[in-house]
């Protein structure tokens, strides 16, 4: 009996104190809302060469709306087709958002991001390749509902080496869950 009055006292303080998880807002609801298809004309500059090119989104629903998962695709004349995967979480530990990146062209890393208001995220990956300092920025800025702006930045000690940079725009809702 005295067990059974634990647990409700408990439940009761937990009540009180307001913690619960079905009333809490989802930190991941902004990239959940971004689920579907998206298309992008997006200007992109490798190593001083220019392309304007189409690159493709696709962002699905995961663990139980807990995480997203998004696939990316662009095919950039005389250089190939780059195919990538991420993962898309928020680490209430930390506070932040890490959005993890593999793709066929050797990418493979973790972006640590935050929203500076509800239509302004940022998120930079920093890591040492062959002795070199890179660092990769990504701001997402939501225009509205159907459509985001996103910026991209990678540098090498200091110099710039990649910059993408277009608005994407909702194209359907996927066959995601």
């Amino acid at each position: 009996m005295k067990s059974i009055i634990k647990l409700i006292t408990a439940i009761a303080l937990i009540l009180q104190t307001g913690i619960s998880t079905a009333h809490s807002p989802n930190p991941m609801q902004a990239f959940l809302d971004l689920k579907g298809h998206w298309e992008g004309k997006v200007d992109l500059n490798l190593g001083g060469t220019q392309f304007n090119v189409t690159y493709l989104l696709d962002f699905e629903k995961a663990s139980d709306n807990n995480a997203v998962v998004m696939y990316e695709k662009c095919t950039i004349p005389g250089v190939g087709t780059l195919n990538g995967s991420n993962l898309i979480g928020y680490d209430p530990y930390d506070g932040k958002y890490h959005w993890f990146s593999v793709d066929n062209f050797g990418t493979t890393h973790d972006h640590i991001g935050s929203f500076s208001d509800p239509a302004h995220f940022y998120m930079e990956h920093q890591s040492v390749r062959e002795g070199s300092v890179f660092l990769e920025k990504i701001w997402i800025d939501w225009i509205n509902a159907n459509s985001v702006k996103i910026k991209l930045i990678a540098s090498t000690n200091g110099v710039v080496e990649q910059t993408l940079e277009g608005v994407f725009k909702r194209k359907g809702n996927g066959n995601s869950q």
